[in-house]
């Protein structure tokens, strides 16, 4: 929305009822840019919520569709699966019936699947069944079968394909949590590779999609693939403390689920880690980005920056 507004573009934001918008006024602030938290229209409402969805989109033209529940607990896993599918349908039905000439869907890296560990992962790579997949990642490739669907009657799409997006947000959350870990003085470290992107350049490769004649494409959006040692040896140096130095084998980070689920059974609290961000943690994903590269001209905002700007973050947070 931020850049959005620093283009001159009248946003339409949806709402859920309990939505902490307030995050959302911090992080304008934090930027510099209050004054442009209240050029915001928000509306209340739900993506589950057909009739919210048709109040939101009258008069729109663009649409971005960010809404999803991210998750690797068994627990959630109906929610995740009724949000991410038919929420991401009602948005397509509604777009399709309301004349939006375009929609951009924000979906992760894990749509595109996983396989053997050490693959370097393309946005023509075919979905597989995979033990490696989450539930969370299955339905996103679900939700991404809904885009292309409205693809074929009629609506203008793109989708992008982040990977895990390095930023300001909240702390409970979203990726922040890592530099709390960090934080508080992880001695430990998972063994895999991921890919990482500043959240900055997320936007900016979604707004100059749009802004494209460009239709019916998916884009992998990743700054650099980093194993996980580099990325909380970035991260501790930003916040000043020792980075972890010690290399976690599978064996011991089972120990530590164990443990962690018997402690969240009796703290009513959830535990912070579950067997497929264990998976994920110690698996080497390698994205190629040469096809939003050649499409758009992008650029990539050194990992450093991003990195440097989620420790500001998280600090004036702490």
């Amino acid at each position: 929305m931020l850049d959005l507004l620093r283009k001159g573009e009248k946003v339409r934001a949806l709402r859920r009822e309990k939505s902490n918008v307030g995050l959302v006024r911090e992080i304008f602030s934090f930027h510099g840019e209050s004054d442009l938290f209240d050029q915001i229209e928000w509306l209340e409402g739900d993506i589950l919520d057909i009739e919210s969805l048709e109040s939101a989109m009258l008069g729109v033209e663009r649409v971005f569709h960010c809404a999803a529940v991210v998750s690797f607990h068994k627990s959630d896993r109906d929610e995740i699966l009724k949000v991410n599918i038919e929420g991401t349908a009602n948005v397509c039905n509604v777009a399709l019936g309301h004349g939006v000439k375009k929609l951009c869907h924000i979906s992760s890296t894990a749509a595109i699947g996983r396989k053997a560990s050490g693959e370097r992962v393309v946005e023509s790579n075919v979905w597989e069944e995979s033990e490696l997949n989450s539930v969370y990642a299955a339905s996103k490739h679900s939700a991404e079968q809904e885009v292309w669907r409205s693809l074929e009657e009629g609506l203008q799409v793109v989708v992008v394909n982040p990977s895990v997006i390095i930023g300001p947000g909240d702390v409970n959350r979203s990726s922040v949590r890592l530099f709390g870990a960090v934080n508080k003085g992880m001695k430990y470290h998972p063994t895999g590779v991921n890919g990482f992107v500043g959240v900055g350049d997320v936007s900016v490769a979604c707004i100059r999609l749009m802004d494209s004649d460009i239709n019916g494409e998916r884009y992998i959006i990743n700054g650099e693939n980093m194993a996980y040692q580099d990325l909380f040896t970035r991260i501790a140096l930003k916040l000043g403390v020792t980075p972890p130095s010690v290399a976690a084998s599978m064996t011991s980070m089972k120990i530590y689920l164990f443990a962690s689920t018997v402690m969240a059974k009796l703290t009513g609290k959830r535990s912070v880690v579950t067997r497929e961000s264990i998976q994920n943690a110690n698996n080497k994903v390698y994205y190629d980005t040469s096809k939003i590269e050649e499409a758009i001209g992008m650029k990539w905002t050194s990992m450093d920056s991003a990195i440097e700007e989620g420790a500001k973050w998280y600090l004036s947070k702490a």
